[in-house]
């Protein structure tokens, strides 16, 4: 998994911890071909109502989710609700 804080770039292995504070600009994508797990924790309590509202639950997952327009916008619209920015990703990296 590749994490990005800012303007550094981590290759995070099983194992890595990292910690990004309030405000830090931040993504992450999995680099691999094999799906990657990630545990993270957000403090204070609150953005899981965030997924809960712009996601779609799951049984198994067996394919990467698919994106549309609509989806976007969704998360556009619910992001100041929960104190968040979406910031797209430069145009050179969009094809990650």
């Amino acid at each position: 998994m590749e994490f990005q804080l800012d303007e550094q770039i981590i290759l995070a292995i099983p194992g890595t911890f990292l910690h990004s504070p309030k405000g830090q600009l931040h993504r992450f994508t999995n680099i691999g071909s094999q799906p990657a797990k990630l545990l993270c924790w957000v403090t204070p309590a609150g953005l899981e109502k965030f997924f809960m509202e712009v996601g779609v639950p799951v049984s198994e997952r067996t394919q990467s989710p698919t994106l549309s327009p609509a989806d976007i916008e969704k998360i556009l619209a619910a992001a100041p609700r929960y104190g968040l920015e979406i910031i797209p990703p430069p145009a050179e990296s969009s094809q990650v």
